[in-house]
């Protein structure tokens, strides 16, 4: 009865309902795998790039701020957030994340090790998505387990890459 009560305020038969959930299906899965083979393509560029960022000109990276003020980057708020996705997205599955108990609003804290520094990647949901990545100071209080490596990350991508390839 509810499906029904939505299809007439969608004004939407059955059959269009289905092919337009079918085509935002393909949509995601083309938006993911662009995702995956820029960042297979381009996993030995962009840290460097990111971090030479946060050495010479800001201690952290905005993902507003890219938004707003591109031109301020070497590099695009498109490649900034493909990046900060997949990074999470690996870290939570293999290391997992601190949680920031005194915020108002649900976030997740990961950590990512690379060419001897530690990398924080923050991410808060609230009205809006907030995303953060800066360096931080080696930090005995962080579980030893919540960081993760560039070079697992390479694997990763890697991984994710020749799984996009086997199923074409």
């Amino acid at each position: 009865m509810a499906s029904e009560q939505l299809l007439q305020s969608l004004n939407m038969t059955q059959e269009e309902f289905e092919q337009s959930i079918n085509e935002l299906a393909k949509e995601i899965g083309k938006e993911e795998e662009t995702k995956i083979v820029s960042m297979y393509e381009k996993r030995e560029a962009l840290l460097p790039l990111l971090v030479k960022h946060l050495r010479e000109l800001e201690p952290y990276i905005d993902g507003e701020d890219l938004a707003y003020s591109p031109e301020k980057y070497s590099f695009s708020s498109t490649d900034f957030h493909h990046f900060f996705s997949l990074v999470t997205e690996y870290l939570e599955e293999d290391h997992g994340y601190a949680v920031d108990e005194e915020c108002d609003f649900e976030n997740k804290t990961y950590f990512l090790r690379y060419d001897g520094l530690l990398l924080e990647f923050f991410i808060m949901w609230g009205q809006g998505t907030c995303t953060i990545m800066k360096l931080v100071e080696e930090d005995s209080e962080i579980p030893a387990d919540f960081i993760g490596s560039f070079e697992g990350w390479k694997r990763y991508i890697e991984e994710k890459h020749k799984e996009l390839i086997s199923k074409k």
